[in-house]
This record gives structure tokens, C-alpha cells and sequence, in this order.
């Protein structure tokens, strides 16, 4: 009987560590398979900011470049980014109201080349008086890449 249970808790024994042993290559296959990922992302994210020339990538604060020229006739005043959120204070200069105003945002990279800029902000759509001063607030892409934000207001 003594040799049973010998024969029984050295299977229990070797079972358990073969079992901690799995687990212990199928956590590193994991953590491997995780670290290759995360290498390929950052190769393509620095292969990517190569190429608008962002290499290094910009650690200066994003440029808020104001566009008036473009707008018809509502000015932006003035506008400050804070992280991804864009600030933006202006106004209705046409001598009458309009229904609804976009807000036009264009992501450049150091070489001048676009990289986010897809679509049209709807900031505002209500009835906006003459001469009615506004604030509007928007979230922006979360790009290293771009060194300056052109905005400006379309109808």
C-alpha cells in the first residue's frame, strides 16, 4: 500500500510541474508574439513619419495656423490646441445670418504634406445672426506627425 502512494504523489508531482512548465512556455510565446507586434507597429509608424519627413518625430506644440482667406465671411478670432481638443473663437461678419457653418482642419506634416484633414467639422447648426460671436469646441486626431493645424470656417 506504502508503494502506491509513494508511486501516486510522485505522478501528482511530476504532473503539477509538467503543467507549470506549459503554462510557463505559453506565457512566453505570448509575451514573445506581443513584443514582435508592438516592433512591427513602431516600424511602421517610424517608416510612416519618414516619409512626410517627421523623422525624429516633432516634439514641438502644434501651430494653429488661421485661414481667413478661405473663409466667405465668418472669421475665426483667434484658437488654442490643448491636447486633441481645438478651441476655436469667431464670429459672423455677413451682414446677414446663416443656418449652419463647418469648421475645415488640415493636419500638415514638416514636409507639407497632409496628413489629416478628411472631412469637414459641423460646428455649429442654428441660426448664427450678424455679427454673433461663437465658441466651438472640436476633437482632433491624435497625429505625431503634424506640426501645423490649418483651420478655417466654410459655409
Amino acid at each position: 500500500m506504502k508503494i502506491e502512494l509513494d508511486w501516486s504523489l510522485r505522478t501528482v508531482a511530476l504532473a503539477f510541474i509538467l503543467v507549470i512548465l506549459g503554462s510557463a512556455a505559453l506565457y512566453w510565446l505570448v509575451f514573445a508574439e506581443g513584443y514582435h507586434s508592438f516592433q512591427r507597429t513602431l516600424t511602421q509608424e517610424n517608416r510612416n513619419a519618414e516619409a512626410v519627413g517627421a523623422s525624429p518625430l516633432p516634439t514641438s506644440p502644434i501651430k494653429v495656423e488661421i485661414q481667413n482667406e478661405h473663409s466667405h465671411c465668418s472669421l475665426i478670432d483667434r484658437a488654442r490646441i490643448e491636447g486633441t481638443t481645438l478651441t476655436v473663437y469667431w464670429h459672423n461678419n455677413c451682414p446677414q445670418q446663416f443656418d449652419m457653418l463647418c469648421l475645415v482642419i488640415k493636419g500638415v506634416a514638416p514636409d507639407g504634406t497632409i496628413v489629416y484633414g478628411d472631412r469637414p467639422f459641423v460646428i455649429f447648426d442654428q441660426p448664427i445672426a450678424s455679427q454673433e460671436r461663437r465658441e466651438s469646441t472640436v476633437e482632433v486626431k491624435d497625429d505625431s506627425r503634424i506640426v501645423t493645424l490649418q483651420i478655417w470656417l466654410d459655409k
